[in-house]
């Protein structure tokens, strides 16, 4: 795996050869498409690992901050948000390699995409809290899943961020907080509270 990593690192998943892996590896290139059939198969054992864990780290911060919406009011969905923001940072530099293939090297893969199903995923919870809270009786501003796309497709982009220049983990923290202070000010505004 160490070999993949590199040559896919310095590559990117588009340019990386599966001969040359095979070769920095010490193995032929028959035993390693034995095991891996193709070069996306090769790339997705790098980073499904990471892709899974933090879609499941998303979504437990999800849950929280709709939980405080029933238990405490709606003004309480953000109390968990640095918590979160901690544990997914926390998520993405213990496995920093990974993430960086993700983010930075992964065009032409299956995975190219992976911050727009992440985006996906926030557009329809955020959708599911809008009509929630309407139905509560916050006066939510009445906006567009455009709009909701677009600003959902902000932050999430803005996250990564982090990955992209290779932040260390202190600053990285840091800006994603402020990133989410940023968000939540706006959110508030549309959600009416």
């Amino acid at each position: 795996m160490l070999s993949a990593t590199k040559e896919f690192s310095e590559k990117g998943f588009e340019k990386a050869s599966m001969r040359i892996i095979a070769k920095n590896a010490n193995v032929t290139t028959g035993s390693l498409y034995a095991r891996y059939p193709n070069k996306n198969a090769l790339f997705g054992a790098l980073v499904e690992p990471v892709i899974t864990s933090f879609m499941e780290a998303n979504e437990e911060g999800n849950k929280k901050g709709i939980s405080h919406i029933h238990s405490d009011g709606a003004w309480e969905m953000w109390s968990s948000t640095e918590s979160s923001t901690t544990k997914i940072v926390d998520l993405i530099y213990a496995n920093k390699e990974s993430f960086a293939l993700l983010i930075n090297c992964s065009n032409g893969s299956s995975y190219e995409n992976f911050i727009d199903q992440v985006v996906a995923v926030e557009e329809k919870e955020t959708l599911e809290v809008l009509e929630m809270l309407r139905k509560k009786g916050y006066p939510c501003a009445d906006v567009s899943p455009q709009i909701v796309h677009m600003l959902i497709s902000a932050h999430c982009y803005a996250l990564f961020e982090i990955v992209r220049h290779d932040l260390e983990k202190e600053d990285a923290l840091k800006q994603v907080n402020q990133i989410y202070e940023f968000f939540i000010c706006g959110w508030n505004k549309i959600f009416g509270l």
